[in-house]
């Protein structure tokens, strides 16, 4: 079985997500074309606020399996897509 992993980038509060796609009619993990492909909660987008002093959840939805590394504020936290294709990490309380 191959191990893929695919890199979220927090950035300036920002997303750069490689693989994503938004189509609600694709197959969980899978674009038109067979690619892997994530789906972000939908509160991550361009110009969200991350809540200081406070553990910060990011989540989404991948092909089972999939490893998600979330990279942000000096921070990488990484988790896998289990077999409801749902995944989270955690960020540690940023501080104030």
């Amino acid at each position: 079985m191959t191990r893929i992993t695919t890199r979220i980038v927090l950035a300036a509060a920002l997303f750069f997500l490689s693989h994503s796609t938004h189509a609600a009619d694709m197959a969980p993990g899978a674009d038109s074309s067979g690619q892997l492909a994530i789906e972000l909660g939908a509160p991550f987008c361009d110009k969200m606020v991350l809540q200081r002093e406070m553990a910060v959840p990011v989540w989404g939805w991948s092909k089972p399996g999939t490893q998600i590394t979330v990279e942000f504020a000096s921070q990488k936290k990484t988790a896998a897509a289990g077999a409801d294709d749902k995944w989270m990490v955690k960020l540690d309380p940023l501080a104030g």
